[in-house]
């Protein structure tokens, strides 16, 4: 069972966070694309739905994605896989991808989907917790190597003081 989603006060109750499914590989390869134009890396994505759907929904899935939603309109996603740490020995989440629309940002759906996967991490018992994450075309580290850490908001907030958008 999942802990409850972290929320946000400046998020109306219209912003939903779910599991993607393989029913969402051309809107995941919609925003991979929609993500690397962002970063002017749009030359450089070869990726093709059925290479997602192979790696996120096949056999063996390599990674999992979130997808959050305003109203019924698909805001932004992330896409996270497992780490592993050989000196503590422990588990984590990796961070790979998170991309809010344009239009969708300045209301706190990026810090859901940071939260949501953070609470994965807890409800997983991940020993390492989040360990890294990329916004945008920065990079942000999130040590939560304990999973009883308060809420993240405050490494959210430091994200916007490292130009990471």
């Amino acid at each position: 069972m999942l802990p409850p989603a972290v929320e946000s006060p400046a998020v109306p109750d219209i912003i939903r966070i779910v599991p993607a499914t393989e029913q969402d590989v051309p809107l995941l390869h919609t925003f991979i694309r929609e993500l690397a134009e962002y970063e002017r890396l749009l030359h450089e994505v070869s990726a093709t739905d059925d290479d997602l759907r192979r790696t996120l929904f096949g056999s063996r899935p390599a990674a999992e994605a979130a997808i959050a939603y305003e109203g019924d309109t698909p805001a932004g996603f992330a896409l996270f896989f497992p780490n592993y740490s050989t000196f503590l020995a422990r588990s984590g989440l990796y961070l790979e991808d998170l991309f809010v629309r344009p239009s969708f940002r300045g209301k706190g759906i990026g810090r859901r989907l940071l939260g949501h996967v953070a609470a994965l991490a807890v409800a997983r018992g991940v020993g390492q917790g989040l360990a890294l994450a990329r916004l945008g075309g920065g990079k942000l580290r999130i040590d939560m190597r304990h999973p009883q850490h308060p809420p993240i908001g405050g490494h959210v907030s430091r994200a916007r003081d490292h130009n990471c958008r």
